[in-house]
């Protein structure tokens, strides 16, 4: 957010500060697929994107389709081939390994938004 609009998210814990959490969410949902933010909210590297997980699909689908064409046509030796490892193989592993918790920012966030004063309750969690 720095880079691209100058806003440091520090600000919005300070006193004085021109920077609302309405806004702040405004400008991350601007964000684009290629951007730093999206790619941890996805929990995944910043280089894979849909592209790339398209050209992924496309090796494994004609890795696939070799094997099925060479076991058609009676092959014995063929072993089924692997998939390309991708990040997202690993997701749901990882984020159910991960402590089930509340988003302090998003519950911040969502608080601001209501007009709600803000508790303490959830505020050591994250």
């Amino acid at each position: 957010m720095l880079r691209l609009w100058g806003i440091d998210l520090l600000d919005l814990f300070r006193e004085q500060n021109d920077v609302s959490p309405r806004r702040v969410l405004a400008l991350l949902s601007t964000l684009g697929e290629h951007s730093a933010y999206v790619a941890a909210a996805r929990d995944v590297p910043i280089d894979w994107d849909v592209d790339r997980y398209l050209r992924k699909q496309t090796v494994d689908t004609l890795n696939l389709l070799l094997y099925v064409t060479a076991k058609a046509n009676g092959a014995k030796r063929v072993e089924k081939p692997k998939p390309v490892p991708a990040p997202s193989d690993q997701l749901g592993q990882r984020r159910a390994s991960k402590r089930q918790g509340q988003n302090v920012f998003a519950a911040m966030a969502m608080r601001a938004m209501r007009g709600s004063p803000t508790s303490s309750k959830g505020a050591d969690r994250g």
